[in-house]
């Protein structure tokens, strides 16, 4: 638990000493974060329950199904990194593609959206886990902004995340994302209560379902594969009513957070933002009520916070720094309870301690 209290607390106080109107000082803030970052993910010990299953292919050069994390692999044996070194390498490509893109979305305060994405997005966590899908989240990531100027080159991003996870294939469907997004929150505080209802019900867990999404989902082997490796999955059939509440538990925030469309958001740019990670939390939510689909959730994760992080930025002065307060310590309550528990990825043990 200490190991993840720290990384806020430190990351967050190093990055408040980015100066937005100097490159430079972006480049050394994120450099000492990356390392950190590099460090926890990739020095980590039997957490998650893939942990053992990498190892074994990191240790022996087994190749799995996707491309581009075969030749990761490839490239770390070539040059004499093996076993648990990989997880560093890993480790660092998901930190560096993650800055890269904070750096491509114009982030100014970066302690609170690197608190958020440690907090509410849950990705700094899971990336002791998904490795291949973790790599292709943060390509989806920073495909999103792209596609806001170049489908091409969001095109070119998702392809690159379907070499690591062949699930990123279904994000395709995002490219026009600025005709998804203007129609689909357009009606913000009422796709928010239809969230509520599908998030806190097993509406969409059902069998009916997953055999119309059998038939639009294209028969391509890849795809194949992850239909029956998910769609067997019995997560959401046992979870618990302390599941379900997690997954609508920001809600609230979200609905507050909907007034900054009436002023506060000056700039289309910023409401673009807002409102694709207002589609990303609601997506977020819907998704893991579904066995075959919960997985594609995940690319949904770091998006999904900028209404938050618009919200905070706006509490972010001395005359509304009670609620900034208020606001902060709201989104933390998840987190720290599952750090309490210490299950699944919120446990932690260095490589070298064991």
């Amino acid at each position: 638990m200490l190991v993840y209290v720290l990384n806020i607390i430190i990351c967050c106080y190093i990055l408040h000493f980015y100066n937005v109107n100097n490159k430079q000082s972006y480049l050394i803030v994120s450099i000492f974060v990356i390392i950190i970052w590099t460090i926890i993910i990739g020095g980590q010990y039997g957490v998650g329950s893939d942990y053992f299953a990498y190892l074994n292919c990191f240790e022996y050069n087994y190749h799995l199904r996707e491309p581009l994390f075969n030749f990761v692999q490839d490239i770390s044996f070539m040059i004499g990194i093996s076993g648990q070194g990989i997880f560093f390498v890993f480790a660092l490509i998901d930190a560096t593609i993650l800055f890269i893109a904070i750096y491509k979305y114009k982030i100014t305060n970066l302690s609170i959206f690197y608190f958020l994405i440690v907090t509410v997005s849950t990705y700094f966590n899971n990336s002791m886990n998904m490795l291949r899908q973790i790599v292709a989240d943060v390509l989806i990531f920073y495909a999103f902004i792209e596609m806001f100027q170049s489908k091409l080159k969001g095109s070119l991003l998702i392809a690159i995340a379907t070499g690591f996870h062949f699930s990123a294939m279904c994000m395709f469907i995002f490219i026009p994302i600025k005709i998804i997004i203007e129609h689909t929150t357009k009606f913000p505080k009422f796709l928010l209560i239809v969230t509520t209802i599908l998030g806190s019900t097993n509406i969409l867990n059902n069998d009916a379902l997953n055999e119309f999404i059998f038939e639009i989902i294209p028969s391509i082997d890849e795809l194949e594969y992850y239909k029956t490796a998910y769609a067997g999955s019995n997560l959401r059939d046992n979870m618990s009513i302390i599941y379900k509440i997690s997954k609508v538990f920001y809600i609230p925030i979200y609905f507050i957070s909907i007034k900054l469309l009436d002023g506060y958001l000056a700039t289309n740019y910023e409401k673009f933002l807002f409102k694709l990670g207002l589609l990303s939390f609601c997506l977020r939510v819907i998704l893991l009520q579904n066995n075959l689909i919960g997985r594609f959730s995940c690319y949904f994760w770091l998006p999904s916070v900028f209404p938050i992080y618009f919200l905070l930025k706006y509490y972010w002065t001395e005359t509304r720094m009670k609620h900034f307060l208020l606001c902060s310590i709201y989104c933390m309550i998840p987190y720290l309870i599952k750090l309490i528990q210490g299950e699944f990825e919120y446990k932690y043990h260095f490589f070298l301690l064991q």
